[in-house]
């Protein structure tokens, strides 16, 4: 499972703008059942801890897990075309060792 999550501040205006293409990025994979977009409002009571413990330091920050655990932060485009162009190479990556695996069974 690849997960894509936008750890956000409401106020930031950087969010802002960030958050409605994220969001269309969602929409494109929502359909594939290895892919999840997430978004966790850091100002928001019991949010403050997760924040604190994914070392979130910025708004927004953008961090890609895979089944749970962090992987990387993204820092590419905060566009839409930017979001679903990471998250396809990640399930180009996936692809791949998929075929790898079977060659070596």
């Amino acid at each position: 499972m690849n997960c894509s999550c936008c750890l956000t501040n409401k106020g930031c205006p950087h969010c802002k703008n960030a958050v409605p293409h994220f969001t269309t990025a969602a929409e494109l994979f929502k359909e594939d059942r290895k892919i999840v977009y997430a978004a966790v409002d850091c100002t928001k009571g019991l949010n403050h801890d997760l924040c604190k413990q994914e070392g979130v330091e910025g708004y927004p920050t953008f961090n890609y897990y895979n089944y749970g655990k962090f992987v990387e932060k993204y820092s590419g485009d905060r566009g839409e075309a930017g979001f679903i162009g990471f998250m396809r190479n990640l399930r180009g990556r996936d692809q791949e060792k998929v075929v790898k695996r079977k060659e070596e069974l």
